[in-house]
């Protein structure tokens, strides 16, 4: 069993490792707008709080427009998405 500070510490670093790019929000988007589930409407409104967090709103309105997530899913361009990594 690993000691909990280093699970912690083992979480902070992956968590540094990992910065969402326009390029990876919009190859990760493309495929769960293609399946246009439920749950890949979910994991879309994850990716969009990390572009948010890492890349700022004007992305955010980019993606959505460019996907037509508007039609889609009925995300509006400026709307505020929260990142599950704060």
């Amino acid at each position: 069993m690993l000691p909990l500070f280093y699970l912690a510490l083992t979480t902070y670093n992956f968590r540094l490792s990992i910065y969402m790019t326009l390029e990876k929000a919009r190859e990760i988007i493309s495929d769960h707008v293609f399946i246009a589930g439920g749950y890949n409407q979910t994991a879309t409104k994850m990716v969009l709080g990390e572009l948010n967090r890492d890349e700022g709103q004007q992305a955010v309105d980019q993606i959505i427009r460019e996907f037509n997530l508007d039609e889609l899913w009925g995300f509006m361009p400026g709307t505020h998405f929260d990142s599950v990594y704060k």
